[in-house]
């Protein structure tokens, strides 16, 4: 006998039960939540979760792009068909940035190493280098595309003189700078 398995699609952000048997099968539309086993992108009902007897075909039936869910049951022989029955919306409840945002290093006065810490809306082709009093640059610590959200640098100032420091930070449309001190 097979498991009956739930699968995420990563491009609606829903989850559907994504079991198809051709055969009589014996499935719950709903397990404890105890015995599911969790990877990646599958929930797996274990057999033991099994409870009454059902036959479902989950599939896109109506041809809408939606999982669709048609069950059987032996038990009282009615056959139901059911939309997204077995779908639910996944929100990613975390606070998205709304603004870029450049932070002061910590530790600051600091020695050997500190960490910048900046945040940004969206994706972006970051630059956040590091430049001397004189404006010469000293070292580039990010130079590529990176998605929105909270983000963190370590500076290992080894082979650095003491001094004062500034980190500059850009995009496309935003550009901020902050000071900070080395020392050793």
């Amino acid at each position: 006998m097979m498991s009956p398995s739930m699968k995420w699609n990563k491009k609606t952000g829903k989850i559907y039960f994504m079991v198809i048997f051709a055969m009589i099968c014996l499935v719950p539309l709903i397990a404890p939540y105890a015995q599911a086993q969790f990877s990646e992108q599958k929930v797996i009902l274990s057999s033991a979760a099994l409870q009454n007897p059902l036959c479902i075909h989950a599939s896109d039936l109506d041809g809408d792009g939606d999982m669709d869910v048609l069950s059987a049951s032996k038990k009282d022989n009615k056959i139901a068909w059911y939309e997204n029955l077995m779908s639910t919306d996944i929100k990613n409840n975390a606070n998205k940035p709304v603004k870029f945002s450049l932070y002061q290093n910590y530790p600051n006065p600091f020695n050997p190493v500190t960490v910048i810490s900046y945040q940004l809306p969206g994706v972006s082709e970051v630059e956040l280098s590091i430049y001397n009093l004189m404006g010469q640059k000293a070292a580039a610590l990010v130079s590529e595309k990176q998605n929105g959200g909270s983000h963190q640098v370590e500076w290992d100032t080894s082979g650095f003189a003491s001094g004062i420091y500034y980190y500059k930070i850009k995009d496309g449309k935003f550009v901020d700078v902050r000071k900070m001190i080395l020392i050793k």
